[in-house]
């Protein structure tokens, strides 16, 4: 039996205005790693606080082991303690050292239980050599370390993660979103992960594309990223070409309405007869090429080697296999 689940949900803020969530149906289990994209607007944030208890549905039903969720129209105090919610605001207790903010959230329990319960998140975390340290001595990595293993302490079921390392740089938010893999992994919690980083998407079991407040896709992140439905989807989770059927047919390719990933077209080598380099972008490990195929049509070509040139004309490698052909919505 699912731990949470949502049947034919639909909401909107203003009965005036369109729906934020339309006809939203998901299941998740004990254990489950799930991420959730979307372009700005599109119901992330939304859904998961009606995931929480913090709103009540317009349309559908929200179930919670099983049973319809209480949200705040029943309880005085909406939420459930078995299912957390961290934003990217980290609402620590600016007076209290790291152990401080950890007993804090286990204010009710025996002094026996916090005291082994903050040890074993400490320790989970990492963060032992931190424990005596305030929020303002510590990086925003352990801030948000801090944040969801406060979040943890009364061991939830579910820990719902609403875009949580967007102020992070990325080696923290790397070394965050590890921990939070492992913790779903070890205590078996499920986890939400509304995230704009494609990049921290991918890390998770399942995925979820959310577009206008609909789900457009669900599977694994590799299979939505090597079968896109549509071009939206395509391109919100990654750089992508949208190839017209001149472009196609100048590159070889022979059906219409096609798509190819940057890293899937490359740069091969110096070519008279080729096509000319308009512009590059230097991207460290690599960089990407703008290359003109026909007057003002630009195709984005990956130069792994950094070997090339604005001005060079080049012949390119496509990997022809991997080119995408879906919907155009």
């Amino acid at each position: 039996m699912a731990i949470l689940q949502t049947k034919s949900v639909s909401f909107s803020y203003n009965q005036e205005e369109r729906a934020v969530l339309k006809n939203i149906s998901l299941s998740i289990d004990s254990g489950d790693f799930i991420s959730i994209v979307g372009p700005s607007g599109s119901g992330k944030s939304t859904l998961l606080r009606m995931l929480a208890g913090h709103l009540d549905p317009d349309e559908g039903e929200v179930y919670f082991q099983g049973e319809i969720m209480e949200g705040p129209e029943i309880r005085l105090v909406p939420g459930y303690e078995e299912i957390k919610l961290v934003h990217q605001q980290y609402d620590l207790g600016p007076n209290l050292t790291l152990r401080g903010n950890l007993n804090a959230a286990l204010t009710g329990y025996t002094s026996e239980y916090r005291s082994e319960r903050v040890d074993y998140l400490i320790d989970f975390f990492r963060l032992r050599e931190f424990e005596g340290h305030y929020p303002r001595g510590l990086s925003g990595g352990q801030q948000q370390r801090l944040a969801i293993a406060m979040a943890m302490s009364t061991e939830p079921e579910v820990l719902l993660m609403d875009e949580p390392f967007s102020a992070l740089d990325p080696m923290n938010a790397a070394l965050c979103l590890a921990e939070v893999r492992r913790l779903a992994r070890e205590t078996n919690t499920a986890v939400l992960l509304v995230t704009h980083d494609v990049r921290d998407a991918m890390i998770a079991d399942k995925m979820i594309v959310l577009i206008d407040g609909e789900m457009k896709q669900e599977g694994t992140p590799k299979s939505i990223y090597d079968n896109p439905l549509n071009f939206d989807i395509a391109s919100l989770l990654g750089p992508i070409n949208k190839l017209s059927p001149a472009m196609a047919k100048k590159l070889g390719l022979e059906n219409e309405g096609q798509a190819i990933r940057i890293e899937n077209i490359r740069a091969k080598q110096r070519d008279s007869r080729g096509f000319e380099i308009k512009e590059l972008m230097y991207r460290g490990a690599h960089q990407v090429l703008m290359v003109e195929i026909s007057p003002k049509k630009l195709l984005y070509v990956l130069d792994g080697q950094k070997q090339f040139q604005v001005g060079d004309r080049i012949s390119l490698d496509i990997d022809k296999e991997s080119v995408l052909r879906m919907s155009e919505s």
